[in-house]
């Protein structure tokens, strides 16, 4: 059975809950309590997930994204970690994922 696509949106939310929780900050929000989503992030977010999908299978991607988040912001130096925005994810894509590729490399 196929699973459903979620879309950008849906995936900035994970990245925005993310995001907070690493920050210890809260983002804006519209009236009805969404995250606001500008168009570039969406943009951006939708980049990294058909990036990410197109090397994992589609049921595992939400949990994929979310590892890539950690990654980035593990990986990153102290300003990447507190600009940790979709611009910045897709710009060090290939280079999270080599640094993740590694790790996994070294523990088997």
């Amino acid at each position: 059975m196929k699973a459903i696509k979620k879309n950008s949106y849906y995936y900035f939310t994970v990245y925005a809950s993310m995001y907070e929780t690493m920050h210890q900050v809260e983002l804006p929000k519209n009236s009805k309590g969404s995250y606001i989503m500008q168009p570039k992030d969406g943009f951006q977010i939708k980049n990294i997930v058909n990036y990410l999908e197109d090397q994992v299978p589609e049921e595992s991607l939400e949990i994929v994204f979310r590892d890539f988040i950690k990654a980035a912001y593990t990986f990153g130096d102290k300003w990447e970690r507190a600009h940790l925005t979709p611009g910045l994810l897709w710009v060090r894509r290939e280079q999270t994922v080599k640094k993740i590729s590694r790790l996994l490399a070294l523990n088997s």
